[in-house]
């Protein structure tokens, strides 16, 4: 598995993958204000375009399975990870868990890496939890009744401080 750098000509795909791997969850809470579902194909081309910021398709050797984008800090030493995506028919078989690993290992230099995620779906608890993951239990939001934002970090065992 690898990961490529997605441009900007890519991004009918990535307006695919965003519907595809978000529409359960849309379904399920109906989160009209911050769904990734409902984005558009423009405010995904912003996204694709920011600055400090870099979205990557998570490819086995015949197909592109998810995508993953890096959200850097100003200072560039620590970084978001929002979204991270695995096309639905592809989920179970440990790609998100492998992108992840990949990340980190590729961006050395970042010293810690961070993620949200919805409370109720014990499923995307569990995968960031084995990856290493842990809750800042004083940062929690919550969207709605029954859907809440939990905030996790992780140290990147890969970090090698640059000494100028």
């Amino acid at each position: 598995m690898q990961l490529v750098q997605a441009t900007a000509a890519d991004l009918p795909i990535i307006v695919r993958f965003y519907h595809q791997c978000f529409k359960s969850l849309y379904e399920k809470y109906h989160d009209d204000a911050t769904s990734p579902y409902l984005e558009t194909s423009d405010s995904i081309s912003q996204k694709l375009t920011a600055p400090h910021s870099a979205f990557y398709f998570i490819q086995t050797p015949s197909q592109k399975v998810g995508l993953i984008r890096i959200i850097f800090d100003s200072s560039k030493s620590n970084a978001r990870i929002s979204p991270l995506m695995i096309v639905p028919e592809f989920e179970g078989q440990h790609y998100a868990q492998q992108a992840l690993h990949l990340i980190e290992e590729y961006f050395s230099n970042i010293e810690t890496f961070e993620i949200d995620t919805i409370k109720q779906e014990a499923k995307l608890l569990h995968l960031y939890t084995k990856c290493g993951y842990v809750i800042d239990s004083s940062k929690r939001e919550t969207l709605q009744p029954g859907m809440d934002l939990v905030f996790m970090q992780r140290k990147n065992p890969y970090y090698e401080r640059t000494i100028n």
